[in-house]
């Protein structure tokens, strides 16, 4: 994991491409350590990964891990939602299973056209945890989340486009969500904070 800040905006990068960037124990902890703490002065935060995957999910040799890992998730999940300041998924690739679960709690996404979604509980045989496939339903929308759970579907990056699932595509999503991020920062944190809130008020 790695962690900067320039100009305002931190910009935290997982940093595990030779197992794609899936999640384990300590890349979720490292993950919840930008989110939490002190939240007096919160920057935007822009998250991607090192090569071509942004997460390829949890990290199935690490299965071991099982209660554990949930309750981690949880924390940074819960820690994701409360930061008061505006957090861009830039996805260099797929999000796939808790990867595209992490990128819908994220509050906006930019994709470039390698990215796609896709969720395979159903082809592996496993319920993921109600609350994140209400948050995937309630952040993606239920179209993308029927095709991700029900139909158990890829969407591509245009698909996701317009189905509202990713909010914009660029040919360096990195560049795209740290000029989203820049432009974030020079606005009034209390505004965004609280319309952030607003936001989650129905929705998780």
């Amino acid at each position: 994991m790695e962690r900067s800040i320039e100009d305002g905006v931190v910009l935290a990068v997982m940093d595990r491409p030779e197992r794609r960037n899936a999640l384990d124990r300590g890349t979720v902890a490292a993950l919840a350590q930008v989110f939490d703490g002190d939240q007096s002065e919160p920057l935007p935060v822009v998250l991607t990964a090192t090569g071509t995957t942004f997460c390829a999910g949890f990290d199935l040799t690490t299965q071991d891990e099982g209660a554990a890992f949930k309750v981690d998730a949880d924390h940074l999940f819960a820690s994701m939602l409360s930061y008061p300041a505006p957090i861009i998924a830039a996805l260099n690739g797929p999000a796939v299973g808790m990867g595209a679960v992490l990128a819908a709690t994220c509050d906006t996404r930019i994709g470039c056209t390698s990215s796609w979604l896709e969720i395979p509980a159903a082809r592996l045989g496993v319920v993921l945890d109600v609350d994140y496939v209400k948050r995937v339903r309630d952040r993606l929308g239920i179209a993308a989340a029927q095709l991700l759970f029900v139909a158990s579907r890829r969407i591509d990056a245009s698909r996701a486009v317009e189905l509202g699932a990713l909010h914009a595509l660029a040919d360096d999503p990195v560049a795209e969500a740290r000029d989203w991020a820049t432009h974030a920062a020079a606005l009034h944190g209390n505004s965004l904070a609280a319309h952030k809130r607003f936001c989650l008020l129905y929705t998780s």
